[in-house]
């Protein structure tokens, strides 16, 4: 009797990127992930205040993609599925104030357009440089509260802020118009529904844990190997990526790298990544009353830390959470005052007496790309095409958008 022997690939990252490639490959490959953390999860593994669950940020699920059909299967039972609609807090020059429930960007109430034709794409100042001065000025602002120089990022860095697109309520036509020209509709929107997209979205019901588990059980039932708890460590021969694994050498096929790249990238050439990172304060809290829908809103203000607040329902219960900048030493009291103002901006029907602050947290969020970065990831993928190394691009943005581009690499190799 014969045993068939699978090819060998090795994932690096236990986050939502590694797991799903995991299962596109796990039928047909011997398939191990190594993860630094204790458990599967990564970015979206939940914040733990004395076993009150919380989101750790805002990560909708997008159901139309083709990778959360391939899983969906699997998590079915423990998701919501909804649609949601866009919301944003934008406060521009001190003066205007504007609360939005069709937009997530700056929303601003007109525009002085500026007119250009080329189009200058190295740096994230250069983007924010494409509108009038006001309004440069003001996004770079937003930037800067997080203690990063917009000069420093790269271009398409504006998605991961959520500022990629502003718009205004009194020149829809005129950005309508605008928007025929590419470069104009890369830097202003328009409201979804008038675009004809209606989204569609899932969240865990209760929480990213419970869905990472049964995605390890699952993976678990098709032989994959799983270690948590301790970094691998990069060793390269020539062109060739081995890895060291608790002092145990690790040769594979095909090594698939979800994970952060500095270490990675740092035993190749030697040279570090500047690898910036903005830290951030999440303030959890539960809401006596369970009426909300699921929503999140953005917070375009240079006079508050807040730029993210979360709506959402968990375990059973109505739960808020706030995300600011840590580098902005703002009073909790000061915190608190501008939440409320804001939450009820929107007519909701919030109280500030049926909410009951929980816990604090505080993260590193690295992904966000700086020019010099970009080179070196750039030559760094130039230099290791023939290698038995698969990379998601890191300068890619957007979940939906690195499993993609994962996905297509795979393809290109016909490994799936």
């Amino acid at each position: 009797m014969f045993t068939i022997v699978k090819k060998k690939i090795t994932i690096i990252g236990g986050g939502i990127t590694g797991v799903v490639i995991a299962i596109y490959l796990c039928e047909k490959y011997d398939v191990t992930i190594y993860e630094g953390g204790n458990s599967l999860g990564g970015v979206l593994s939940d914040i733990n205040h004395k076993n009150n669950f919380f989101l750790n940020g805002c990560h909708y699920l997008n159901v139309k993609s083709d990778w959360y059909k391939k899983v969906h299967s699997i998590i079915k039972k423990d998701l919501d599925i909804f649609n949601y609609t866009t919301h944003s807090f934008t406060e521009y020059l001190d003066h205007q104030t504007i609360s939005s429930n069709k937009f997530e960007c700056p929303v601003i109430k007109k525009i002085k357009f500026k007119t250009t034709n080329k189009l200058k794409n190295i740096t994230l100042s250069d983007r924010f440089d494409l509108y009038d001065k006001d309004i440069s000025i003001f996004l770079k602002d937003i930037v800067r509260k997080l203690k990063i120089n917009p000069d420093d990022l790269i271009y398409d860095n504006a998605i991961n802020f959520q500022l990629d697109r502003i718009t205004s309520i009194e020149d829809e036509n005129r950005i309508k118009k605008l928007k025929e020209k590419q470069i104009y509709d890369q830097i202003y929107a328009l409201e979804s529904k008038k675009l004809k997209i209606f989204h569609k979205a899932a969240l865990p019901i209760n929480g990213y844990n419970v869905i990472f588990e049964k995605f390890k059980n699952y993976l678990i039932s098709k032989n994959v190997k799983i270690f948590c708890g301790k970094k691998v460590i990069p060793i390269w021969e020539n062109k060739h990526l081995k890895l060291n694994y608790n002092k145990k050498i690790i040769d594979s096929e095909k090594i698939i790298w979800t994970a952060n790249p500095v270490g990675l990238i740092y035993k190749y050439f030697l040279k570090p990544l500047e690898s910036k990172s903005f830290r951030v304060k999440q303030l959890d809290f539960e809401y006596d009353n369970n009426f909300f829908k699921n929503i999140y809103i953005q917070v375009f203000s240079k006079n508050t830390s807040i730029f993210r607040i979360f709506l959402y329902k968990s375990s059973g219960k109505q739960k808020i959470s706030v995300e600011c900048s840590d580098f902005m030493k703002e009073h909790f009291d000061e915190i608190i005052k501008k939440l409320v103002k804001i939450l009820i901006s929107f007519k909701i029907g919030f109280i500030k007496s049926n909410l009951k602050f929980i816990g604090l947290s505080t993260s590193s969020r690295h992904d966000i790309c700086t020019v010099h970065d970009f080179d070196m990831i750039s030559k760094f993928r130039n230099s290791i095409k023939k290698s038995n190394l698969i990379t998601s691009d890191w300068e890619v943005y957007g979940r939906d958008a690195k499993i993609k581009n994962l996905l297509i690499k795979l393809k290109r190799e016909k490994i799936i």
